[in-house]
């Protein structure tokens, strides 16, 4: 059984790593040069197209971690889909 405290740490880290990620994809995305420079990459060699790639892929992964339902919702959609199949 899940209890509150855990579901809302759950949330929480689901928040905190979505926040992240977005932080990092945009800062990717927008300034190449200081975000790899950020992360220990010479910025007059990295590819600022790859550096933009890699901030879209993070952007996307942010959505999908702050657009994902709670853990509480997800658990009741199996357990409806669950019940409903025939055995």
């Amino acid at each position: 059984m899940i209890y509150v405290h855990e579901m809302a740490t759950y949330s929480t880290a689901r928040i905190a790593l979505g926040a992240t990620r977005a932080a990092v994809g945009l800062g990717s995305w927008l300034a190449p040069d200081l975000t790899a420079r950020l992360f220990g990459i010479d910025p007059v060699t990295a590819n600022r197209f790859l550096t933009r790639l890699f901030g879209a892929r993070e952007l996307a992964l942010a959505v999908a971690l702050l657009a994902a339902p709670s853990g509480a919702v997800r658990r009741s959609r199996w357990r409806a889909r669950r019940s409903t199949r025939s055995t």
